[in-house]
């Protein structure tokens, strides 16, 4: 649902959050990026601080608008069984003030530029920590009780890239034949559980000490936990670095951190 009057202007959108989260002592916005699927405002409050971070829909088809209540719903439960995700402070369907559907979370501190991580100096000791980090909070999200999340995705992984990549109507003979072999020597999988879909550098936030949070969490659905872990270790999301696990560690080395931290 997309409002005539949607706001676009930083005064515009500091007029609205003050009407929706009144709580929230906000005096400016400044427009951050945005991405494929959602704009991204930085909040600050009066003395300049940065308090707030906003995401909204962007204009145009997308998600359903409930699926970003949802999202707000997910981020407030993985929170409670001690994931690092965002403090959510309010969520909407874009039938109000926003005019697109949101989320507004508690700003934090951090860097989430993965040439940055993995190559500055002050955050040499994040990287020596990392796997350790990572592994552990994808062991908690992974052991979240499925029957406390909210109603959640649970497509097959494979049906639904191969869907995407047939709807584009742009036949590659590579992808249809490593489909077909994927579909034959596929894994014997568990329990379902809840997968963010998407963990990798760019999406996690870090500052000098290690891990803050987890971010970005519209693809998080029901499937097996490999698929983080898999993610996790693909070429592009390395960034140049050597090693198979976001560049900075070997798979043995997640593999491990992970049983250890109850994965």
């Amino acid at each position: 649902m997309t409002a005539p009057d949607t706001p676009g202007s930083a005064d515009a959108v500091v007029a609205a959050v003050r009407v929706l989260v009144p709580e929230l002592d906000v005096a400016a916005a400044r427009r951050s990026s945005a991405g494929a699927s959602r704009e991204t405002w930085t909040l600050e409050g009066p003395e300049g601080e940065p308090v707030a971070v906003l995401q909204r829909a962007l204009a145009g088809p997308g998600r359903p608008d409930d699926a970003w209540l949802a999202e707000a719903e997910l981020l407030r439960r993985v929170r409670a069984h001690g994931v690092a995700a965002p403090e959510v402070l309010g969520a909407g369907r874009g039938d109000d003030a926003l005019g697109r559907p949101w989320i507004l979370t508690r700003h934090l501190s951090g860097e989430t530029i993965p040439r940055r991580i993995l190559r500055d100096e002050r955050f040499a000791g994040a990287r020596r920590r990392f796997v350790v980090d990572v592994a552990g909070q994808l062991a908690a999200l992974h052991a979240v009780p499925v029957d406390e999340l909210p109603p959640l995705p649970a497509d097959d992984p494979l049906d639904s890239w191969m869907a995407i990549h047939r709807a584009l109507a742009r036949p590659v003979p590579a992808f249809e034949i490593a489909a077909r072999h994927l579909a034959m020597t596929r894994p014997e999988t568990g329990p379902r559980a809840l997968v963010h879909g998407d963990f990798r550098l760019g999406n996690l936030l870090v500052d000098d000490g290690g891990l803050v949070a987890v971010l970005d969490w519209e693809l998080a659905h029901l499937g097996d936990p490999a698929e983080d872990l898999g993610w996790l270790c693909v070429r592009s999301w390395r960034f140049g670095g050597p090693r198979p696990v976001a560049g900075l560690a070997e798979r043995r080395d997640l593999l491990d951190a992970y049983a250890a931290a109850g994965g």
